[in-house]
């Protein structure tokens, strides 16, 4: 039914294909151009820019995300969600003035529980647990079933040295979604901030055997074995993890680095 679609039928045709694309990473594609539809269609409404930018993001392209929100932040400097996106470019690219860029969404919009978990979540990096789990509190608040703020808590928790607290908010996921990989992924990922690289592979494998779709477990699994010089399962992990997410410059720079081993030669002494 191309062209008797109005904006909104696009954006949520784009947000379906997009949840096909994880198991068919093609069809990413044929979001984005279900959402650039939905942005001609009706280009008064800043949402198909912003579902542009958010999915450029996901896909590790900051600079394509950066050219989608600019225009929503020049119309309206003071839209949350565009600042939340902004936020995100900006800790991708590690080029600073990300916890900033957040606290001003939250400014304008205290309940907004995305920004707040994220910044939780960037609090974490700095190793500031206090106040990181004080930020996914106030998000829970909000919603006390966000999954994605539960699992930055659990990190903070885990962080710590909380075992009981963590174990406790474990539960409460689980409890909410039995398969839902993100909470272990989520401290993994950060306890790789401070270089707990067995913990991260313990608990990515715990991710993987919750959701077998889970890219993104089998490729911090990999990771960082290669860290832990398991380097043949590290390999075979992010194979799986880039024909799964063909798009993630992490797990084909990685293995196109293993590719490179058999030209070394190795001196023993």
């Amino acid at each position: 039914a191309r062209g008797t679609l109005d904006a909104d039928a696009l954006m949520a045709v784009g947000r379906a294909v997009e949840y096909l694309g994880i198991t068919s990473s093609v069809l990413f594609q044929d979001a984005l151009m279900a959402f650039e539809e939905a942005a001609l269609v009706n280009p008064s409404d800043p949402t198909p820019s912003l579902l542009i930018g958010e999915l450029y993001l996901d896909k590790y392209r900051a600079t394509d995300a950066r050219d989608a929100i600019g225009p929503v932040l020049e119309a309206n400097p003071r839209h949350p969600r565009a600042l939340l996106a902004q936020a995100r470019i900006l800790d991708f690219e590690g080029v600073g003035g990300a916890v900033e860029t957040v606290r001003q969404a939250l400014g304008i919009a205290p309940e907004y529980v995305e920004a707040r978990t994220f910044l939780a979540s960037l609090l974490l990096k700095t190793e500031e647990q206090a106040r990181a789990r004080e930020e996914a509190e106030r998000a829970l608040e909000t919603n006390p079933v966000s999954l994605d703020a539960l699992s930055v808590l659990a990190a903070a928790h885990f962080l710590a040295g909380d075992t009981a607290e963590y174990r406790e908010i474990e539960e409460r996921v689980l409890a909410l979604n039995p398969a839902y990989p993100g909470l272990y992924l989520t401290v993994a990922e950060l306890a790789v901030t401070q270089r707990l690289y067995r913990t991260a592979v313990e608990l990515a494998g715990r991710a993987v055997a919750l959701d077998s779709t889970s890219w993104r477990g089998y490729g911090t699994m990999g990771m960082n074995q290669l860290r832990i010089e398991a380097v043949e399962e590290g390999r075979r992990n992010l194979e799986i993890a880039f024909a799964g997410d063909p798009y993630n410059p992490w797990y084909k720079n990685s293995l196109d680095l293993l590719d490179t081993f058999a030209h070394y030669e190795k001196v023993e002494t």
